[in-house]
């Protein structure tokens, strides 16, 4: 399948849906090169080459500072590179066969089960988290920390400073 570079744009702008929390990055480009008139293997490897940058984008977030990079850690970001980089060349053969064949309604029933999961067991800390950051905003009290999402906090524990704005 051809597409046009007008084309492309559209389905990257589609792809910022995914900001939505808990919407699928790839989900949101393939459904909207479907809506497009993509075909779903056009879409679908239109989605996966749209992963590459935002994969090399995440690297350098991550990996980019010489202060968040241990050079002891190389050979093993190496090995994970490898290994990752030939697992999803199977991956993706195998999905873009499937998908030439079949349609998405697999992967959607797949995506309402696992959220009915998430919804059902939920994530206590992360709500108490939120709950308390919202606390702290509304009653104006300051944390000595800016933001809670950094912490690495065991399950159920709350930082001691949280506990004291609240109460």
């Amino acid at each position: 399948d051809d597409m046009s570079w007008k084309d492309a744009l559209k389905v990257g702008f589609l792809q910022c849906l995914a900001m939505i929390p808990g919407t699928s990055r790839s989900g949101a480009t393939i459904i909207g090169g479907l809506c497009i008139g993509l075909s779903r293997k056009a879409a679908t490897e239109f989605s996966f080459f749209l992963a590459i940058p935002t994969i090399f984008g995440a690297t350098f977030m991550i990996f980019g500072s010489p202060e968040r990079t241990d050079a002891t850690a190389l050979p093993m970001i190496s090995v994970g590179f490898v290994v990752s980089f030939f697992s999803a060349l199977v991956v993706v053969r195998w999905l873009l066969h499937y998908v030439s064949k079949h349609d998405f309604s697999a992967f959607g029933w797949y995506r309402i089960f696992f959220g009915g999961v998430i919804l059902l067991t939920g994530d206590r800390l992360g709500s108490v988290v939120t709950n308390q950051k919202e606390l702290i905003k509304t009653n104006g009290a300051a944390a000595p920390f800016d933001d809670l999402n950094s912490l690495d906090l065991a399950e159920n524990e709350i930082p001691t400073a949280v506990t004291q704005t609240v109460a």
